[in-house]
């Protein structure tokens, strides 16, 4: 029919439907239905970012496009032990769970590895993780040193996004780790109980080194003097070379470390720099006393005979009983050094 004002031909709504040419609301709903579409389906791997490993595996068997987790950027730590129920996550031999470990891409990982096959499942789900920590343990493994394939260089060749690395040994003291800084081209944080060989070091700043003096080298000394924060591991009296280093630091030839804490069993009980020490709040049973103040004490002549001038001072987590054991910790090697012994609270 004709538009008596214009002239010009229409249709009438009811024919346009007849027609099938959507009117300009539907068109508008169809339209904005379509983006609202297009945000849910970019949107939800954020959402699902806040769920936890275990309630984003839940979600997988919704819908097959569900199933696919790649694109979560899921940010919080992931467990793979073999009892993961202290961190509300399925055993590290859970099927079930490996496939969802494939299926994801995984930012910050914790692993504990006890045999050969665990090691193959693992390296297959490392090449995005950024922060790992590795650890391998053959106390009750079937495998042991000799039989583990260890490569000291594979997370050098696999894990190369890892910019903190934390690789310990438990039972397993004839295996190495192997650092190919050129490949891990982001690695700022490393630390390990065990020997290291280092290659290709760039002279990159360090945020944190942790190392086990007992292998102390010129390589690892070249890696400290450009780190941040140096944490100490020893299972034997340190070797001479360390006590020069300790020496030339304290007179300033060298600027870096900032601030050196002293581990044992994995725990700081002591940090210092080069004008302030201050003590850890430590938990020791009775049956540990005795060979803990021996460890602290050696540790602390070491400290004192470098830069007896410390201000002494306490982690704001140490109580009275605490800060009463440091004293009597202490205050014999100060006066071994002919130091003032300190007061009590």
């Amino acid at each position: 029919m004709k538009n008596r004002d214009s002239g010009e031909q229409t249709l009438q709504p009811t024919m346009k439907k007849r027609a099938g040419i959507p009117d300009q609301k539907t068109s508008m709903k169809r339209r904005v239905s379509s983006g609202e579409s297009f945000q849910a389906q970019h949107a939800w791997p954020h959402v699902k970012a806040y769920l936890s490993f275990r309630d984003i595996c839940a979600t997988r068997p919704v819908c097959k496009d569900w199933s696919d987790i790649s694109q979560v950027p899921h940010q919080h730590c992931v467990y793979f032990l073999p009892d993961g129920s202290n961190f509300d996550s399925p055993d590290s031999s859970d099927k079930n769970f490996r496939k969802c470990l494939l299926a994801a891409t995984l930012h910050t990982l914790h692993c504990e590895i006890s045999s050969n096959e665990e090691l193959e499942f693992i390296l297959q789900i490392l090449p995005p993780v950024k922060d790992l920590t590795f650890e391998i343990n053959l106390d009750d493994s079937i495998e042991n040193c000799s039989t583990f394939r260890w490569d000291p260089y594979v997370l050098s060749s696999i894990a190369t996004n890892v910019r903190r690395l934390e690789l310990k040994f438990f039972n397993a003291i004839d295996l190495s780790v192997g650092i190919d800084f050129h490949a891990m081209k982001y690695l700022t944080h490393f630390e390990t109980n065990q020997e290291m060989v280092c290659e290709n070091y760039d002279g990159r700043k360090m945020d944190v080194v942790g190392y086990n003096i007992d292998h102390w080298n010129a390589m690892i000394k070249s890696i400290i003097v450009n780190t941040e924060t140096l944490y100490l591991m020893r299972n034997h009296p340190p070797p001479l070379e360390f006590g020069e280093f300790l020496d030339e630091w304290s007179q300033n030839i060298h600027d870096f470390p900032r601030k050196i804490e002293g581990h044992v069993h994995n725990m700081p009980f002591v940090k210092f720099s080069k004008t302030v020490l201050e003590f850890q709040p430590v938990c020791l049973e009775a049956s540990e006393l005795i060979d803990f103040i021996y460890t602290y004490r050696t540790c602390l002549m070491k400290i004192l005979n470098v830069l007896p001038s410390l201000d002494i001072h306490f982690d704001s987590d140490c109580d009275d009983v605490i800060k009463k054991l440091w004293i009597d910790i202490v205050n014999p090697v100060r006066q071994s050094f002919g130091l003032r012994k300190l007061d009590y609270f």
